[in-house]
């Protein structure tokens, strides 16, 4: 992990649009994941670590209750990752994290909280299409043929259809993350140019990554 201060709007910028020019189609295509916390030194945790114990293991019955008082046609298609977006987006703790393609989306984040404004923000930055490329073949080879280097809900679950498939996914020396948008369920969503990560271990954000 790079950590980089800024001290003006001219080198924020800079740093937050660096390595998004595209020299085959010759424009600015940005593959960065932008998430915006108001305190620096905050970790990136997502709400069910947040939860703590006894949690760890009730993620899967979360779901399950979820699942069991939604409205029934509350998604649009029966797939778990369909599920856990309107859970998420409905404020159910998940191991998901809300992502952005816009760093000024980001920095309204990091900025929005009159509270924290002793504090420095911080605007975490993380290339999903380096991170898609640790996948195993399935997985990349899917993003191949979609044209795309973020897979879409559709295509996720094609691929790998549940958590607990994305579990087994987990490598002997590495966990696996994945960046996928979900359904356009409401204007938030497209407004805030939003997106999800998700990782194998649910727990790994908390600590181990900030």
């Amino acid at each position: 992990m790079k950590e980089i201060t800024v001290n003006n709007w001219t080198e924020l910028n800079e740093v937050l649009f660096s390595d998004t020019w595209n020299g085959s189609i010759r424009r600015f295509r940005s593959t960065f994941a932008y998430r915006g916390l108001g305190v620096k030194s905050w970790p990136l945790v997502n709400s069910l670590s947040r939860l703590g114990p006894p949690y760890p293991n009730m993620e899967q019955n979360l779901i399950k209750q979820f699942k069991k008082y939604a409205h029934p046609h509350i998604v649009d298609r029966d797939t778990e990752w369909h599920w856990l977006s309107i859970a998420q987006h409905h404020g159910l703790p998940t191991r998901l994290m809300d992502r952005t393609y816009s760093p000024y989306v980001a920095l309204h984040f990091a900025t929005c909280e009159l509270d924290n404004y002793h504090e420095a923000g911080a605007v975490w930055k993380i290339n999903f299409s380096d991170v898609h490329n640790l996948l195993q073949n399935a997985q990349t080879r899917a993003l191949d043929e979609l044209g795309a280097r973020i897979f879409s809900i559709d295509v996720l679950s094609k691929t790998v259809s549940s958590l607990d498939e994305l579990d087994k996914l987990r490598a002997s020396t590495f966990d696996v993350a994945i960046f996928f948008e979900p359904p356009a369920i409401d204007d938030r969503i497209v407004n805030q140019f939003a997106y999800f990560s998700v990782l194998s271990d649910p727990f790994l954000y908390h600590g181990r990554l900030a």
